[in-house]
């Protein structure tokens, strides 16, 4: 009888165990077998054909997993949805599968789910959806988005106000607005996105509608109490976007790590490769920023930034390398910044701060260490009149340094 691998035995037996067992609920192929129990759309009266409305079916089968748990299963084809499928869990998780990304297709409009604990879409693709996201989730836990194709839609996916999330291994392409985006619910503490994970996903000609900010990968604490935290963007790849990574708001973001990322621009939208907007306890390490041209900055700090550390990152073709915008005068400041490692090359300015607005933005603990330059048109480093030691600005003595140039 089919069984899983026991811990602490079943040395070497491992894979062979586990696709035995695999093989009581799967076929061959990785499509579900017809015994297997599941609630399936069609027996809900969901078509597939691309023109009837499905909408109707869904809701009916999320109705039924809702009282009876039971995973809802989208066999291969095409789901026309009239209208956006919205539904309150519970509190009760939901598993919805396909066939696979490029079998089970969702056209038009896309899915809310309010309140899951539980939650794991996969398999399936989306297309065509003109309005909202495709996945929209809100209030949830526990929550993962894995093996999804989206194409040619309004946005990919939001996430408000979860927590306990992964998304992974998606991919979007030809998309208005965001691909992944984190949003919150309220001002509540409790209202915003914690520990969140969006690892490996590939983003393609995602446009980034009105240029705020969020990025193809991104979110906006949007100010108040609820304030993001511990969210690791890693591994993906970002290619002819006029924003990768964006992560901006009116409030601190707290905790969050970009690292592995490949990220390239469309080579004609004036935006950035990573956007950094106050935001507090921050590591940007080890990724590849090609703004082909386009980019006004590899690496953006936007206002403040407190106890961050930028290593190892390759930037180029970048108007900037790096570029810190004091935005609010006197109430701006970095803190606490340690640069050490990174790249910038065939750019027209290494890095550069520049204070804006009145009075006088505060630099205290920030070091630049170790540093290469290469075919910088103007200047490595441009302080823009910022008072880096002494003046007016509020700087300990030496606390601005470069060193190993």
């Amino acid at each position: 009888m089919p069984r899983l691998p026991v811990p602490g035995a079943d040395a070497g037996g491992w894979g062979e165990l586990l696709n035995e067992f695999l093989r009581v609920a799967h076929q061959e192929d990785g499509t579900l077998k017809a015994h297997v129990s599941v609630h399936n759309v069609r027996d809900f009266g969901a078509s597939g054909d691309g023109v009837t409305n499905d909408s109707p079916a869904f809701s009916a089968a999320l109705a039924a997993a809702v009282a009876t748990p039971r995973p809802v299963y989208v066999p291969a084809g095409a789901y026309h949805l009239a209208a956006r499928v919205v539904f309150d869990l519970q509190g009760s998780g939901l598993h919805l599968l396909g066939d696979g990304r490029g079998l089970s297709e969702i056209r038009t409009r896309g899915f809310r789910f309010d309140n899951g604990d539980g939650v794991t879409v996969r398999d399936l693709a989306f297309s065509g959806v003109t309005s909202y996201g495709c996945l929209q989730l809100t209030d949830g836990r526990a929550i993962s988005l894995r093996n999804i194709s989206v194409r040619g839609c309004n946005m990919g996916f939001q996430l408000s106000g979860c927590e306990d999330a992964s998304v992974t291994g998606n991919g979007f392409r030809d998309v208005d607005y965001s691909a992944v985006r984190l949003n919150k619910t309220g001002d509540q503490p409790q209202n915003a996105c914690r520990h969140v994970r969006i690892l490996g996903n590939h983003c393609e000609n995602v446009t980034v509608v009105g240029s705020n900010g969020h990025g193809a990968l991104g979110f906006t604490a949007d100010g108040g109490a609820a304030t993001h935290e511990d969210i690791v963007i890693a591994n993906n790849t970002v290619d002819g976007c006029p924003l990768g990574v964006g992560i901006i708001g009116d409030g601190p973001c707290r905790g969050y790590t970009v690292v592995g990322n490949r990220l390239a621009g469309s080579g004609t939208e004036s935006l950035e490769g990573i956007t950094v907007g106050e935001t507090e306890d921050v590591i940007l390490a080890d990724n590849h920023v090609d703004g082909r041209g386009g980019w006004v900055s590899g690496i953006l700090f936007f206002d403040y930034a407190a106890r961050a550390t930028v290593s190892g990152n390759f930037v180029r073709n970048c108007r900037n390398g790096f570029f810190h915008h004091f935005k609010n005068g006197s109430a701006s400041y970095s803190r606490e910044v340690l640069f050490d490692g990174n790249t910038f090359m065939d750019c027209n300015q290494g890095m550069l701060f520049l204070p804006d607005g009145t009075g006088d933005p505060e630099v205290r603990g920030t070091v630049i260490g170790t540093t290469t330059f290469q075919n910088i048109a103007t200047n490595f480093i441009n302080r823009n009149g910022l008072a880096v030691l002494g003046g007016t600005t509020k700087i300990d003595d030496g606390s601005f340094r470069v060193v190993g140039l």
